[in-house]
């Protein structure tokens, strides 16, 4: 078994506003494993910013305990500050506008987390050029744009390797280029350096790509964790196979007679096909087709992480 960095038990956080109560956690458990990535999924509201907040003691809970490395995080903050990175929604504000990013990755690496110099400046131009940030290094913060800014606060929480990092919603604000730079960087950076990573994202396919487990957080409670693929086996279907088609109702009793075919549902200019075993189910549909002389164009998608958590928020029909 996996050795475990991070133990939560009975975690309850509340907030209070105007007199009126809301339960942002609930009595959460949880383990994280060391060196995993970890991401954490839910809805707005759901709680997923408040327990890494916790986490990073930037907020403390009414009830539970958390251990970390060792680590009685409720009783000792400042020992856990020692050994994480942090890249939250609004780490912006704490940077100092007038350095440049360099400076501003071997100040807080050199003076918060006294790394050598000569060490740093090795991994700020090699975290740099993997993510695409190296023209930027000698430019002021204030003349980064939204994106760069961002870029520069995650690489601020990972420079200094730190043994548990904490990312909230990292490629929020990031270009779809730097983002898939971002992707690849940190799924080696990561397990490369042993960093035990909690990634909290609206981005599915982010979630699907880079994480070893996903945590699905609703109303302050969770309500899975495991892998993507366990996660996505909530789902009662593998694949979906789309006709740019509509077809008769004599058609469609056909295609639901083909034992893979979980259901088919009908638009007014396609006809998609729910299967749980996409290859038989596309030989018995050619086969249909080809006698009825027709030749749709036909799409396939495998089932996604998204799919999955729109189902397990009940909208999935």
């Amino acid at each position: 078994m996996e050795n475990v960095a991070v133990r939560i038990r009975n975690l309850s956080k509340r907030y209070e506003n105007g007199g009126k109560v809301t339960k942002a956690l609930k009595n959460v458990n949880l383990d994280i494993r060391e060196g995993e990535i970890l991401g954490v999924l839910g809805p707005n509201g759901a709680g997923k910013t408040t327990l890494i907040n916790i986490l990073a003691t930037l907020l403390i809970p009414e009830q539970g305990t958390i251990n970390a490395f060792g680590i009685d995080v409720l009783k000792e903050p400042n020992k856990l500050r020692e050994i994480i990175g942090y890249a939250g929604q609004d780490s912006e504000k704490s940077a100092y506008y007038r350095l440049t990013a360099f400076e501003t990755l071997v100040y807080f690496s050199y003076t918060f987390r006294d790394v050598k110099k000569e060490d740093i400046e090795k991994e700020i131009k090699y975290i740099s050029k993997k993510i695409g940030f190296s023209r930027k290094l000698n430019s002021q913060f204030s003349t980064l744009s939204g994106g760069e800014k961002q870029a520069l606060i995650i690489m601020r929480a990972l420079v200094h390797k730190p043994r548990l990092c904490f990312l909230d919603e990292p490629s929020k604000s990031l270009d779809p280029v730097t983002a898939k730079k971002f992707r690849a960087f940190l799924k080696d950076f990561v397990r490369k350096e042993k960093i035990t990573t909690i990634v909290t994202t609206h981005n599915m396919s982010e979630a699907e790509e880079i994480c070893d487990r996903i945590v699905l957080i609703n109303n302050g409670r969770i309500k899975f964790i495991g892998t993507p693929l366990e996660f996505k086996n909530i789902i009662d279907y593998t694949d979906k196979i789309t006709l740019n088609t509509h077809l008769n109702k004599l058609l469609i009793t056909k295609l639901k007679k083909i034992p893979s075919v979980v259901r088919v549902k009908q638009t007014v200019s396609s006809t998609v096909i729910y299967t749980n075993k996409v290859n038989q189910s596309l030989l018995a549909l050619t086969s249909i087709l080809k006698n009825e002389n027709l030749e749709p164009k036909i799409t396939v998608k495998s089932a996604t992480v998204e799919d999955a958590f729109v189902k397990a928020m009940g909208n999935g029909k």
